[in-house]
């Protein structure tokens, strides 16, 4: 499981290197999203640096030319205005389109979690001819057949729902 986890996550189209900055094993199955996004944002993976003058400037000419978006941002995050300069600008809006960019993945990520989740289900109910124990009788009952949510145990063919029995067996 976590290695088709992880290799989902290296897959996603994204400049932020997913895999550095998330423990997949803590990422929370009731909320994917959000789980993983807040373990990339707290290890400092959104943190883009954008160093050197005349690479600030290119940037900025290319994603904010009038500086509106940048400035407001620095504004947001309590910066003064003379302590800004190209560099600053740059790191914070490069930094704020990562995380935009990560957010348009999140559809993408909650169907894969979802569909992990249908596998898993799969995996933990009995096929024809497996064995379950009966909570109604106390006994290890045989599988005969499955209609849609029905299984259909015992000798009498007797149709239960998945919660009606225990699979697997418990140990001994």
């Amino acid at each position: 499981m976590r290695t088709k986890i992880e290799h989902f996550l290296s897959g996603l189209n994204t400049k932020v290197d997913v895999l550095c900055f998330v423990d997949v094993d803590n990422i929370d199955r009731n909320n994917p999203f959000e789980s993983i996004y807040q373990m990339i944002e707290d290890n400092g993976g959104f943190d883009i640096e954008i160093i050197y003058y005349s690479n600030a400037i290119d940037f900025l000419a290319k994603n904010d030319p009038s500086l509106i978006e940048s400035l407001e941002i620095a504004s947001e995050l309590g910066y003064d205005v003379q302590n800004l300069n190209s560099e600053i600008l740059a790191s914070l809006l490069a930094s704020q389109l990562a995380r935009d960019e990560f957010y348009e993945l999140e559809s993408e990520i909650l169907d894969f979690f979802e569909k992990l989740e249908e596998e898993e289900k799969i995996g933990k109910n009995p096929s024809i001819g497996q064995f379950v124990y009966d909570v109604y009788y106390c006994k290890r009952r045989k599988v005969q057949a499955i209609s849609g949510k029905l299984y259909f145990i015992g000798s009498e063919h007797e149709p239960v729902y998945r919660d009606e029995f225990i699979f697997p067996l418990p140990k001994k």
